[in-house]
């Protein structure tokens, strides 16, 4: 989980919002996820994160970033064969059970 909030933490915020993050865990144990009420992931970090060793976090952006060796999001898959992803417009899930493809 240090990870997910890890993501929040190098988040993009609108101006004048105080950035909030929240773990969520369904009454049954058999989901888990996160919230956040950051600007919202660009097709650019889309495409980082569904490549492994990639990152669309880069040095020299005007404030520290603590993640940006392009592993972070992808540790859940110890938790789960099929993260969802819900940002910004973007809808979409991986499944290893697939040979790692990608779902919409």
């Amino acid at each position: 989980m240090s990870e997910l909030l890890q993501n929040a933490d190098d988040n993009e915020y609108a101006p004048g919002v105080e950035p909030t993050w929240a773990l969520h865990v369904a009454a049954n144990n058999a989901a888990v996820w996160t919230t956040n009420n950051e600007k919202g992931m660009t097709p650019s970090d889309v495409r980082a994160l569904c490549d492994a060793g990639n990152s669309s976090k880069r040095l020299g952006e005007g404030r520290a970033r603590i993640g940006r060796k392009g592993v972070g999001f992808k540790s859940v898959f110890k938790l789960s064969s099929s993260p969802a992803i819900l940002s910004a417009g973007f809808r979409f899930r991986f499944d290893l059970e697939a040979n790692g493809a990608c779902a919409t």
